[in-house]
């Protein structure tokens, strides 16, 4: 097991690269180890044939501990301990160990010199709880996209994950409320000045002599705000709510006048309009929810915006677009309205 830092004690081998038996040559990755910083490929020092495999993937290894040799031949002695018989041996009793000298044939592998590549070697899923083996990128690619890679584990797709697996994360179907549970649960917030909203609805009152509910031109810009973020959404289903409970379910409020909301029966929601205007509250977070919840809060001249979602509910590109066109209907109802 290479040391890949200066405080390592330890490497996590993530997976084999090669067969038992496989020739190689001088250069190639031969497996990969995952310490706290990255995961890197480890390449094989001589040519010859990868016998004598001592370790298996998901083993947590002490730095020095011989896994495996390169022999002149391709018969060998196959994995000789389990995983288990290294977690608990003292690191220096492995490094000050030199089993190899009277072998000359054999090499042990060295420390990588070469960049990670994709390589899909499958290994049994671990537990939810458990550590999840995936390459760097496949991480960040993950992070950026707010996907949550145990959704991959779930769903009984084999580890290590790498970049391709990323696409597959992205087809894997919603389930209901137990994906929520599981999903990563993110929350974006911004705030806006009031006096646009206000100032529209005291016109519409004085000049015209009409009463609009601050909440139905709320569900209209939410309405618009998701349709642009998902241009290809036909029918949009808005749910207005309070701090106690559903009050109107609407369909396209977007689509429709202000006053003539469509409201149908209550169903499963694109989105649930929270309306915390009447409460001191100005932000909550409550886990994660069945459906995307954009709620509306009263912070003096401001109102504050806040939208929780899950990784299978919207991607972060949709999710930032949506609160953002939100936030700018506000700002200047009057744009978007005539």
């Amino acid at each position: 097991m290479p040391a890949l830092g200066m405080a390592q004690d330890t490497g996590l081998l993530v997976n084999w690269l090669k067969a038992p038996g496989e020739a190689v040559s001088l250069g190639d990755p031969l497996f990969e180890v995952e310490t706290d910083k990255s995961t890197m490929e480890v390449e094989a020092p001589a040519d010859g044939f990868l016998t004598d495999l001592k370790a298996e993937a998901g083993a947590e290894i002490p730095v020095g501990q011989i896994i495996a040799l390169i022999s002149d031949t391709a018969e060998g002695e196959g994995l000789t301990q389990e995983p288990s018989d290294f977690i608990d041996t003292q690191v220096a009793e492995k490094v000050d160990a030199e089993p190899t000298a009277a072998i000359p044939t054999h090499k042990v592998a060295d420390p990588p010199v070469g960049s990670r590549q994709n390589t899909n070697i499958a290994v049994a899923p671990v537990a939810e709880n458990e550590r999840i083996l995936a390459s760097p990128k496949a991480r960040r690619l993950a992070h950026e996209a707010g996907l949550d890679l145990n959704r991959l584990v779930l769903a009984g797709h084999p580890q290590p994950y790498h970049v391709a697996d990323i696409e597959v994360l992205r087809t894997l179907p919603k389930t209901g409320s137990n994906a929520a549970t599981s999903a990563h649960l993110s929350q974006i917030t911004a705030c806006v000045p009031r006096t646009g909203t206000d100032d529209f609805l005291n016109w519409m009152l004085e000049d015209g002599g009409i009463t609009i509910a601050p909440t139905a031109l709320w569900a209209s810009f939410a309405s618009g705000a998701l349709r642009s973020a998902m241009p290809d959404t036909v029918d949009l289903i808005i749910a207005l709510s309070n701090l106690t409970g559903v009050t109107a379910v609407l369909k396209n409020p977007d689509k429709t006048r202000l006053l003539h909301q469509m409201e149908v029966p209550d169903s499963h929601a694109d989105l649930v309009l929270r309306d915390m205007t009447d409460s001191p509250i100005t932000g909550l977070r409550l886990g994660p929810p069945d459906t995307p919840v954009l709620s509306v809060a009263s912070d003096r001249d401001m109102l504050r915006l806040s939208l929780e979602f899950t990784s299978d509910q919207l991607e972060s590109e949709a999710a930032i677009a949506l609160i953002s066109g939100f936030a700018e209907r506000l700002a200047d109802p009057l744009q978007y309205l005539i």
